[in-house]
């Protein structure tokens, strides 16, 4: 499976995430900011499988921090616009923010919602195999 990950920690807080998924033997494009991952989403979407992103992203030309709540939530908005790009892209949010209502919008997008405190590495590995189970069901 190929992956599109956007995270900022993904060298740091979020690299155990990372390692399991290609010990799982899957393929990850890893961005650590909105404005090149939604470039690059554009013009080789066809070739994700899913997509991982966090909440908390740096703003940027393509999202301000006004419209973000101060990053806090430029992954919601960077979710749209890759879903406008490919609107059956089967996603995960991982992501450190527990806000009820991001947590209510997720579900009725049907995205996956994992909290990283509360997730294990292996978790988010078992989520992804099954997202792609369900892809090659289609």
């Amino acid at each position: 499976m190929n992956i599109f990950w956007v995270d900022d920690d993904i060298k740091s807080f979020s690299r155990p995430y990372y390692e399991e998924l290609v010990e799982g033997h899957h393929r990850v494009k890893a961005f650590e900011e909105p404005d090149s991952a939604l470039a690059h989403f554009k013009t080789y979407h066809a070739e994700f499988s899913c997509a991982i992103i966090d909440l908390m992203l740096p703003t940027g030309r393509t999202f301000t921090a006004e419209d973000t709540e101060l990053g806090t939530r430029t992954g919601k908005f960077l979710i749209n616009e890759l879903l406008k790009i490919n609107p059956k892209l089967p996603m995960i949010i991982l992501s450190v923010v527990g806000d009820r209502g991001i947590i209510n919008w997720a579900r009725k997008k049907e995205i996956t919602y994992l909290i990283k405190h509360n997730t294990h590495p292996n978790a988010l590995l078992l989520e992804v195999n099954k997202l792609e189970q369900g892809v090659q069901m289609r």
